[in-house]
């Protein structure tokens, strides 16, 4: 027959013949395993018959059937009469088909044109997934079929989740596990759903972990002296002695152990007594001796003192004092202290004199005494001094020293010059060489000047200033000239 072909209205009935079950279990968990079904239907009986085409889909009742994945192909697969065994009973074998899943059937005819007729009845068909131990858990998915009590194993130890106490075999038992099956993970301190190794803030107080003293406790982040209590927690942030609320009130860092409230202005004098400028607020002091900064191990402690005390320790010794309040809290410290009357912090150097004038380094506060005499072992005689020069009243040809005072108490003489009787006022002083220009002291009055080389009797210049070019790697000296008359030269200086 040509043109459209249209089938007998008789209805080819539809029905699930065999559905059989192919695929093995296999260790490998998979979807759903493949299994086979075979549909029968009334042969037709026109002369021009050609075959059957079987359409298959998943879900809504009705065309269009647009199933996939059978292995015979998609939708619409051919079955000729020639490759059927029995035409006069068809039947299609299907391959590929998931268990679990619900398809509908439906047949057509064709003839040797490819004419087609419509669609049969629609059969369902949904095949069962096995469950051999009854679990409901699928045999496809269930690591233990034959066992009802079992059917995971996330560590894949052998033994089922149910029965193991560490599911994930990352050394923490599931009751303390907060991520049982996650073998990278086990701890989630912030609550978070993610775990710490995975967490950059665990303790989630906004700072990253990588920065946090205590990653792991939110009221804490930092240590400032390594102690292993948080500084909130902790009354002394830097571990200097003195609590944070004393340095706040101070003014000094109390997250700095350097920066604390010091005990100004103490020395060891001469006597082997303390001395020092009395912190407002002290009721009490203690004292740590030791034989070097880093081993102060002898206390002396709740000592009643104003200002001074009297350690007798001699040369050798270091210590440090400590203000406290009437709670007995420190509330200032010294810096720590030798014995050594040339190691004393506050011991006066510096001393030059230059230009009619007596000066030194001053590093306190404090007032200062001269003390003369004839030798050094005898400065016998003294001159209060206020400042760090002197120029009135200077003991030429003495030898001499500066010294702090504290009260009546004196300081260390660590350093003593002798001052030479004549001073000659025109004689040129300060020589000094940079670069290529030699300058020295201006002589007030003087006209000009006289530079020297004195190692070969040579007139180098006279210039009319206090400065002049000359050669490196000479000795020179330089005279003024007042009222037209040379004037004693000065002390040789060596340009380099």
């Amino acid at each position: 027959m040509k043109g459209r072909w249209v089938m007998n209205r008789i209805l080819i009935f539809l029905v699930v013949v065999v559905a059989m079950v192919v695929a093995l279990l296999v260790p490998l968990a998979i979807p759903a395993k493949a299994a086979s079904l075979t549909l029968a239907c009334d042969a037709n009986s026109e002369a021009d018959l050609a075959g059957y085409k079987v359409y298959y889909k998943t879900g809504a009742s009705g065309p269009p059937y647009d199933g996939t994945g059978f292995t015979q192909g998609s939708s619409g697969i051919f079955f000729p009469l020639g490759g059927m065994s029995d035409p006069s009973h068809p039947q299609f074998t299907l391959t590929g088909v998931s268990e679990g899943v619900q398809y509908r059937f439906a047949v057509t005819a064709y003839n040797n044109d490819n004419a087609e007729s419509g669609y049969s009845n629609e059969v369902t068909y949904l095949i069962a997934t096995p469950d051999q131990d009854g679990d409901n858990v699928a045999d496809a998915e269930d690591v233990f079929p034959n066992d009802s009590s079992e059917w995971t194993d996330y560590d894949g130890d052998g033994i089922g989740d149910n029965a193991d106490l560490d599911d994930d075999n990352d050394g923490h038992l599931d009751t303390e596990d907060a991520f049982p099956q996650t073998a990278s993970e086990w701890l989630d301190t912030d609550g978070d759903g993610i775990g710490n190794n995975a967490d950059s803030d665990d303790d989630n107080d906004g700072h990253l972990d990588t920065e946090d003293a205590f990653p792991q406790t939110a009221s804490e982040w930092l240590d400032t002296d390594g102690d292993g209590i948080g500084n909130n927690a902790d009354p002394d942030d830097d571990n200097d002695g003195i609590k944070d609320a004393v340095e706040i009130l101070a003014g000094t860092d109390s997250l700095d152990e350097n920066d604390f409230p010091l005990v100004e202005n103490i020395f060891y004098s001469n006597d082997k007594q303390i001395v020092w400028t009395t912190p407002e607020g002290v009721a009490s002091y203690d004292i740590m001796l030791g034989f070097s900064e880093d081993n102060l191990l002898y206390p002396m402690s709740n000592i009643i003192a104003v200002n001074y005390y009297n350690l007798g320790a001699g040369s050798g010794w270091y210590f440090q004092l400590f203000a406290k309040n009437i709670d007995g809290d420190c509330i200032a410290k010294s810096d720590i202290i030798s014995t050594a009357l040339d190691q004393q912090p506050y011991a006066i150097t510096g001393l030059s004199f230059e230009n009619e004038t007596l000066s030194w380094d001053d590093l306190l506060p404090l007032d200062t005494r001269l003390k003369y005499g004839d030798s050094p072992e005898s400065l016998d005689s003294h001159i209060e001094v206020s400042g760090a020069s002197l120029s009135d009243g200077l003991p030429f040809g003495k030898y001499l020293a500066i010294c702090y005072m504290n009260g009546d108490i004196e300081g260390n003489l660590f350093e003593v010059i002798f001052l030479e009787t004549a001073i000659n006022p025109l004689k040129v002083t300060g020589l000094a060489f940079s670069g290529s220009t030699l300058t020295w002291n201006p002589v007030a009055g003087a006209e000009s000047y006289k530079v020297y080389l004195p190692d070969f009797s040579y007139l180098l210049a006279t210039p009319n200033t206090n400065s002049v070019i000359v050669w490196a790697g000479y000795n020179v000296q330089v005279s003024a000239i007042f009222n037209g008359a040379e004037q004693e030269r000065s002390d040789i200086l060596l340009t380099q």
